[in-house]
């Protein structure tokens, strides 16, 4: 069993009071599993390349998935039986040109789609989404990173555009 001592921490930073966590690739079911008895201590997840196999439906957790336009990693099917699991309110963002291997910056995994943007640009673009989901809608989310591709050039998938985080 986890416990968020031992996975993050926690006890030194009683300070932050907003925590969001998150996986990839087959981490996500296993932090899925984990928010099951955990949920309340968080206030958003993000899940790269992955799904939650578990109903996640704390209202006010903010939800975030991304990836890779190129994934052959990813299982289509086994992610959109699992979408419902998110509840109504999450945010999709599909990376135009990115991969699976490009997530966790190793060499392009067998069976895995060419990625046509570069490891930086693609570790850019999703740290800005999961800024933009963390981001109070007031705050305007800083760029990390100069990117090729803008967000408007990404491909994305919007549910639920009336809360506050998804509006643009």
């Amino acid at each position: 069993k986890l416990y968020k001592i031992g996975l993050l921490g926690f006890s030194k930073y009683d300070n932050i009071s907003n925590w969001y966590i998150g996986g990839h690739g087959e981490s996500g079911p296993l932090i899925a599993t984990y928010l099951e008895d955990n949920y309340w201590d968080y206030d958003g997840v993000f899940f790269l390349s992955s799904y939650s196999p578990i109903k996640l439906t704390k209202k006010g957790l903010k939800i975030l998935s991304v990836y890779g336009e190129n994934d052959l990693i990813l299982n289509k099917n086994t992610y959109r039986e699992n979408l419902p699991n998110f509840g109504n309110e999450y945010l999709e963002r599909i990376i135009r040109g990115g991969n699976y291997s490009n997530f966790a910056d190793i060499k392009t995994l067998d069976g895995d789609g060419n990625a046509t943007i570069s490891l930086e640009n693609q570790v850019s673009i999703t740290m800005n989404y999961i800024l933009e989901m963390i981001a109070s809608p007031d705050i305007e989310i800083p760029i990390i990173r100069k990117t090729t591709i803008t967000y408007e050039e990404s491909i994305e998938t919007f549910v639920n555009p009336d809360r506050g985080f998804y509006n643009h």
